[in-house]
């Protein structure tokens, strides 16, 4: 193999064990020594209702936005490979666009988008659901949000 190669290899690898895995590992004998060496921690967690209904929570949170992702992004991920030369483009100039939009500029334009009187309730409102739902401030609002941060597009 030549070493440009090994090189090539090699650099990526031991920036994730410094920066990835170490600090993993770290965590992990940490729960286990941390007050005292045992399963203490573990056993403190499963006990507590609220621990273990936070964990329930953010677990079907994490599927619900991992299957809207997938739902979302394999159609335009099609549309992109097959799609003819002008239409992919376009397509995919619309998806790297949105990376150049700031995290907290996308946040308030969610806020907007599901706030009260926002374009989200009155195409509600249009569809004769009156008086429209709450979409901020209830645990669906942030699904929206999640799927968009997390998703990429190949």
């Amino acid at each position: 193999m030549p070493t440009r190669t090994i090189l090539s290899v090699l650099a990526p690898t031991a920036f994730l064990l410094i920066f990835f895995v170490v600090p993993l590992l770290y965590v992990a004998w940490l729960s286990f020594m941390d007050p005292t060496p045992g399963l203490a921690n573990y056993v403190r967690f499963f006990k507590s209702g609220y621990m273990v209904e936070t964990l329930l929570r953010t677990a079907m949170m994490s599927a619900v936005v991992t299957l809207l992702s997938l739902i979302m992004a394999y159609p335009v991920a099609f549309l992109m490979a097959n799609g003819a030369g002008l239409y992919a483009k376009f397509l995919g100039f619309v998806v790297m666009s949105s990376f150049l939009v700031s995290f907290l500029v996308r946040t308030f334009a969610w806020l907007i988008i599901l706030g009260k009187g926002g374009p989200a309730q009155s195409v509600l409102m249009f569809f004769g659901w009156d008086p429209a739902p709450r979409l901020l401030y209830v645990s669906m609002r942030r699904r929206p949000s999640w799927i968009r941060c997390f998703s990429r597009v190949p």
